[in-house]
């Protein structure tokens, strides 16, 4: 492997090539930036990975145990700890592709990373051992009104503002509040 890698997220250069997968943006230039060797941003990514995934056996047994040492179902730490702990990188990654004025990325990171979840991590996990279904957890039923609204907004003004922003953080704790107390 030859080459070299930078670590930017944008450039103003028309020569570069933009990467996006899970949220981590990889954008390699011609000639402008102190290059990083391609062996050294490998080692850095399989270091990385193995962080995630160890950490996140990790995070998921420590969840485990304050659910059990505090009497709470499983299902109220996945949604109250893991699953908001789980999103974090992606929303840091989103936060800072805001702040450089990248809606494409923003939009791209939340989109594909609910794809991913809903298709390939619910569909690989039902694969290997068959999900119950809870109607309390069903975010299809409670929360699809909500798409339509959020959809009819920014067909309008093309933009996501902040009381769109605060109205869907307020539908997300409606659904948390409404998941807590079924």
């Amino acid at each position: 492997m030859g080459g070299y890698v930078y670590g930017e997220a944008a450039s103003a250069s028309s020569h570069h090539v933009k990467a996006v997968s899970s949220g981590v943006a990889i954008t390699i230039y011609e000639g402008q930036h102190e290059p990083r060797p391609m062996l050294k941003a490998t080692i850095f990514v399989l270091v990385g990975l193995l962080g995630l995934v160890f950490g996140g056996e990790f995070f998921v047994d420590v969840a485990s145990g304050i659910a059990i040492n505090f009497g709470m179902q499983e299902r109220i730490i996945g949604l109250l700890i893991v699953g908001p702990g789980t999103s974090v990188p992606g929303l840091v990654t989103s936060i800072a592709a805001a702040r450089k004025k990248d809606a494409g990325m923003v939009l791209g990171n939340v989109l594909g990373s609910n794809i991913f979840n809903v298709f390939f991590t619910l569909g690989a996990t039902a694969v290997i051992k068959p999900i119950p279904l809870d109607l309390a957890l069903n975010s299809v039923i409670l929360i699809r009104p909500h798409y339509f609204v959020a959809y009819i907004s920014l067909s309008k003004n093309k933009t996501l503002g902040r009381l769109m922003g605060a109205f869907l953080l307020a539908v997300y704790i409606g659904y948390i509040a409404n998941a807590l107390m079924s």
